[in-house]
């Protein structure tokens, strides 16, 4: 798996978009790194259905979701996105 077409963001609390390559060769468009104070995560590729809600539109077993995370919070840190992670730091993450 790898990470490509990763852009930084500053949209409300979407801080990088980014697509994944499986190692079959099949590309998954439009992940998140989300930041709402409580630490960085992925979040997966949703649509808005017919009720007005979001739904994810891509399922992952719980430690490729884990594998996927870290190899994306590294690239995007990589990059220069701040994960929120200094503890030292005075500023808030937003």
């Amino acid at each position: 798996m790898k990470i490509e077409n990763m852009q930084l963001r500053d949209w409300n609390y979407t801080k990088a978009t980014f697509d994944v390559v499986t190692k079959e060769d099949i590309t998954i468009k439009n992940f998140r790194i989300v930041d709402t104070g409580k630490g960085p995560f992925i979040g997966l590729p949703q649509e808005k259905g017919s009720d007005g809600e979001y739904y994810n539109r891509v399922g992952m077993a719980r430690e490729l979701k884990d594998e996927l995370t870290e190899l994306a919070l590294s690239q995007f840190e990589e990059m220069g996105g701040d994960t929120g992670d200094d503890t030292d730091s005075t500023e808030g993450p937003f």
